[in-house]
């Protein structure tokens, strides 16, 4: 099972750790997989690229797993990152739903 960890402070995520093969299929050919990368991937991408926003991003293939932890943000930056990142919570909640045995969504406040 695939754990995503979503921080939040005031409303805002602030940190995303996700951990742990889906096992929906086999290495290669899990959907759940890709799809929660691809999602966590694109929003980071989005944050450091396209924000040029500084995040903490890690990742390990070996034992599956993707974190990221933005710095403190100036409003205006703020405002975008949320746009992001509530986008990516929106499509993290929604396979989380959709395969629920495989993934398990926390939303946390700090």
């Amino acid at each position: 099972m695939t754990v995503v960890e979503v921080t939040r402070k005031d409303r805002h995520i602030v940190s995303v750790n996700c951990l742990g093969h889906a096992d929906f299929d086999v290495y290669g050919y899990d959907i759940v997989c890709a799809a929660l990368s691809s999602i966590i991937q694109t929003t980071a991408l989005g944050l450091m690229q396209v924000l040029g926003l500084d995040i903490s991003l890690t990742s390990d293939s070996t034992i599956a797993s993707m974190s990221f932890v933005l710095p403190e943000l100036s409003e205006q930056k703020r405002i975008h990152a949320d746009i992001l990142l509530d986008t990516m919570l929106l499509g993290i909640d929604n396979i989380s739903d959709t395969y629920s045995d495989f993934v398990q969504l926390q939303v946390k406040d700090k």
